[in-house]
Parts: C-alpha cells; sequence; structure tokens
C-alpha cells in the first residue's frame, strides 16, 4: 500500500473532498429536485452534500464519504437517498473477513450505489430457507437452510450426512465409530445443526427433545442459549419458529408422568411408540417460552394452572411460565380472567411481584369473596383496602379477615359477622370487646 493511501485511511481532511469535487457537486445539485427546492446558494449546496455524505459514512476516519460523493455527483444517485448508504456500508465493512470465502470483491471503488446495495442485501440476508425449498447442493443428503456470513444453518437428512455436517462434535448423531443415534431423533423431528462463523463452533438443535447441544455434546448454557434464542438472528429465528414444539413436548413429559397409560396401551396416549424422551427435562425452557408471541404464550395458561399430585415436579415449569409472564403484563388481565381465584395468587408466590392487572381481574370476578381472602392472607398478609367493601358483605370473610389477615378489628363488617354467634363472640374475644358494641 502506497503511503498516501495508508494516511488517508489514518485521517479525513474535509477541505480535500470539497476542493476535489466540489464543481460536480454544484453540477449535480441543480439536477436534484429537493436541493433544488431548498434554495441553497452553491457553498451550502456543497456543504449540505459533503455533510450527508460524511454522516452516512459508518467509518471512523470516513474512509468512504469521497465514494458517496462520487455516487452522488457521477452515478444518479439522489440526496435523499444517501443515507441509505450508511447501513449497506456498515454490512459491507462488518463482514470483509467473510468476503473472500464468499468470492465478493472487498474494493468498495468496484461497486456503484447500486450494485453494492445488492451485495450488502446478500451479505446481511438472514432469512431461512424452508427445508424442501433448501440448497441440497453443498453436502449430499442435506438442506442447506442458511449460508452467509454468520454461518451455516442444515438439516441432515441422512446419517451420511449427519456424520459429514457433525465433523468435529462428539454428537451422537455424528458417531463412526459407535452406535449412531440419528435414526433415533430423525423419526421424531428433524435435527438442525448451526456452524456459527463468529464462535467458530458448532451447535445442534433438536426440538422435539427440548435439546441444543454444544460441539462437545452437552446442554449449551444459559449464556449460549441466550445468545442462540435472542441475540444470533439466524438461530433466534429458528428458535421462534419451532419453540412451541419444544414446549408441547415437554408439557407430553410432564402428563405422562402425572397420569401414566396402561401397560397396553402401546402409543402412551401421546403417539409416540416409546414414553416422551426423558432427554426433555434438560431441556432451556425458559428460552422457548420467551421466544412465543403473546397468542402462543396465553394459550398455555391451563397447562401451567394443572397441579400434579404425583411424583413428578412441575414448579419449573410452572415458575418459568410465571416469570415469562412477569414480562408481558399486557397479558396479565386477559389470562388472569380465565381463572382468577387461581392465577393471580400463584403468579404473585411464583414472582415475588403483584400485579395490578391481575387483582383488577380478581376484584371484578363474582362470587369472589374466597378468592379475595386468601389473596389477602397469602399475597398481601395485611390491610387490602380495595376488597373490604366485599368483605363488609359477607359475615364468614370478614370475619376471617379480621382475625385471620388484619388481627385487627374490623369495624366496616362488624354488623355482618354479628349475625354469627360463635363468630361474634371469638371476634369479642381475640380483640377485647364487650357486649355494649
Amino acid at each position: 500500500m502506497r503511503f498516501l493511501e495508508f494516511k488517508s485511511l489514518l485521517e479525513y481532511d474535509r477541505s480535500k473532498t470539497i476542493a476535489a469535487a466540489g464543481a460536480g457537486i454544484i453540477s449535480a445539485a441543480q439536477r436534484d429536485s429537493y436541493l433544488k427546492s431548498q434554495g441553497l446558494d452553491q457553498q451550502g449546496l456543497v456543504d449540505a452534500v459533503v455533510t450527508r455524505a460524511e454522516e452516512s459514512d459508518p467509518t471512523k476516519n470516513k474512509q468512504y464519504v469521497q465514494w458517496i460523493v462520487r455516487q452522488f455527483v457521477k452515478q444518479g444517485l439522489k440526496f435523499e437517498d444517501i443515507s441509505k448508504l450508511k447501513d449497506h456500508l456498515e454490512t459491507f465493512v462488518s463482514t470483509k473477513g467473510q468476503h473472500k470465502r464468499l468470492k465478493i470483491n472487498s474494493d468498495v471503488n468496484q461497486y456503484n450505489w447500486q450494485t453494492l446495495a445488492d451485495t450488502a442485501r446478500k451479505l446481511g440476508d438472514t432469512e431461512i430457507a424452508e427445508p424442501d425449498e433448501a440448497d441440497a447442493t453443498k453436502v449430499s443428503g442435506a438442506k442447506i437452510l442458511y449460508d452467509g456470513p454468520l454461518g451455516t444453518l442444515s438439516v441432515p437428512q441422512t446419517q451420511a450426512a449427519s456424520c459429514e455436517l457433525g465433523r468435529g462434535t462428539e454428537w451422537c448423531t455424528a458417531a463412526t465409530k459407535s452406535n449412531n443415534m440419528f435414526d433415533h431423533y430423525n423419526k421424531q423431528g428433524p435435527l438442525y445443526i448451526w456452524h456459527d462463523k463468529k464462535k467458530k463452533t458448532k451447535y445442534q438443535f433438536h426440538f422435539e427433545s427440548g435439546q441444543i447441544m454444544d460441539a462437545q455434546d452437552r446442554p449449551v448454557s444459559d449464556a449460549e442459549a441466550r445468545y442462540l434464542a435472542s441475540e444470533n438472528p439466524i438461530t433466534s429465528k429458528l428458535v421462534k419458529k419451532n419453540a412451541r414444539v419444544t414446549i408441547d413436548a415437554y408439557t407430553e413429559y410432564l402428563e405422562y408422568h402425572a397420569e401414566p397409560p396402561d401397560d397396553d396401551d402401546d402409543d402412551y396416549g401421546y403417539g409416540f411408540d416409546d414414553p416422551p424422551d426423558e432427554e426433555i427435562i434438560d431441556s432451556n425452557i425458559e428460552f422457548m417460552f420467551a421466544a412465543l408471541d403473546d397468542a402462543e404464550f396465553a394459550s398455555l395458561s391451563r397447562t401451567a394452572m394443572t397441579d400434579s399430585t404425583k411424583e413428578v415436579d412441575v414448579n419449573k415449569f410452572k415458575n418459568t411460565w410465571f416469570n415469562e409472564l412477569a414480562r408481558r403484563p399486557q397479558l396479565h388481565e386477559k389470562i388472569a380472567a380465565k381463572q382468577p381465584f387461581t392465577i393471580p395468587i400463584k403468579y404473585a408466590l411464583a414472582t415475588g411481584k403483584r400485579s395490578a392487572e391481575m387483582e383488577k381481574a380478581l376484584l371484578s370476578a363474582k362470587y369472589n369473596s374466597r378468592g379475595l381472602y386468601d389473596y389477602a392472607k397469602q399475597v398481601i398478609r395485611g390491610p387490602w383496602p380495595e376488597a373490604e367493601p366485599y368483605f363488609e358483605k359477607e359475615p364468614v370473610y370478614a370475619f376471617m379477615y379480621a382475625t385471620q389477615v388484619l388481627k385487627d378489628r374490623f369495624p366496616a363488617g362488624e354488623s355482618e359477622i354479628k349475625k354469627s354467634e360463635r363468630n361474634w363472640n371469638q371476634y369479642k374475644e381475640q380483640f377485647g370487646l364487650t357486649d355494649e358494641i
């Protein structure tokens, strides 16, 4: 690289840009309808174009300003469209490490604004193909759903392809010297293999068994799961699309173990030849919940509320559901209205938070005195003014609210408490009252 070229990468001189392109800017500006409408003098036109070019150059040393100006002067780029180049240039610059592999020219001077935009769209494309439409030419027996600067997402359809795509990993689905489990998993649902170019590693997804495995065949850490499920633009789409598959499989696992089928029930009641896979219990279920849209999430309320008296522990499932619900307050009233006497209290106990929307649903429910009392006793554990108008009208709950929650007199409900001689006598004794009241 010549010294002058190297120096240009280190510093940017606005005056040189104006000196080299000023006349061309003025000429091009006279053809631009927007700039003509602004009533600027010649210096104003030059300053406007150069300033917009500088703002649209994503590099610190503004190494693309002159190229941007040339697009305006010589390539018919409208002033109003200059700013659109920033996103394209950011993609072009950030993916330079992948240009050679993808056979893309890294010299921006070989592009005009239109061809650069086309190239940037290719580099920045994060769309995942449908398996039946995907490229099958790179690995025999596999579908390539995405292949770009971020990595490669593949679906092996044969054991041989699974071994090829899983080279360098310890996955049982890529084993060549021991028992290969590809067919076992593939009959339940597709395996997805993500080769991450940024992290230089591979991950395998199998949503029917709730597994996201690293290259050492270990369940991914929470940090890796968060990256794959939320931060990576490719795998996050994959997780969002398949999250419900894992949650449904996990639910079936819980239901199976809560109510084991009869021995002669060949399909175990869930359409499986075998019981749901034990490994489902290790799934990163919280990230699958987070990937659901609101409608899908709300539909899980029945399962999340189901209590089991059997040996299986469903607390992880319920607590995960409630904690995710805490981040979706727009659903609180709608979901609580389905089971107003149980959901608000269970939500509060699971998350340690009160929800005004859920309390509203509980307060507005019919025949709600018992639910209000339980909520006051277990969650609020003290005065609850919003519920007191209901307790005032109920002899039993006025008494219980006073003696078990307030642990003090409840004057507004005493006329109702008096309707039960036994409760009234206990009330007077507990609070040291006389018959004159």
